[in-house]
């Protein structure tokens, strides 16, 4: 039952990047170790992600994320860590980096908060 469940998470609950700026298929931005990087859910970005404004569309970053804590973005080959958190916004710095192109899976390593949820609504219809 976890199983499944926790595939249906990753199913309805993945967690993406926008589209870069002017993107046409091909583009990618190069996120290089050490700059820091605003994340935000602010829809004014949805679309016009830079290597200094990335998009996420996972409305609970800013309550999820404290400082110190990482996002893995595109399969884990960039990594951020959180510096400050704010209400829609986290800055971070890269941790990791690489090239960067739209739409990239996000992973947040310990945070399974909504995941647990599901399995508890779950359980409970049975």
């Amino acid at each position: 039952m976890i199983n499944i469940m926790s595939k249906l998470f990753l199913l309805f609950f993945k967690k993406r990047t926008g589209l870069l700026e002017n993107d046409d298929g091909r583009l990618e931005l190069a996120l290089e170790k050490g700059a820091t990087i605003k994340l935000t859910t602010d829809e004014a970005f949805k679309e016009k992600c830079t290597k200094e404004v990335l998009y996420l569309d996972y409305k609970n970053l800013p309550k999820v994320m404290t400082p110190g804590t990482r996002v893995f973005i595109d399969d884990g080959l960039i990594s951020v860590v959180a510096k400050e958190v704010g209400d829609d916004f986290v800055i971070g710095e890269i941790e990791n980096g690489g090239n960067l192109g739209s739409r990239k899976g996000c992973n947040l390593p310990g945070n399974c908060n909504e995941l647990l949820t599901i399995i508890s609504f779950c359980s409970n219809m049975y």
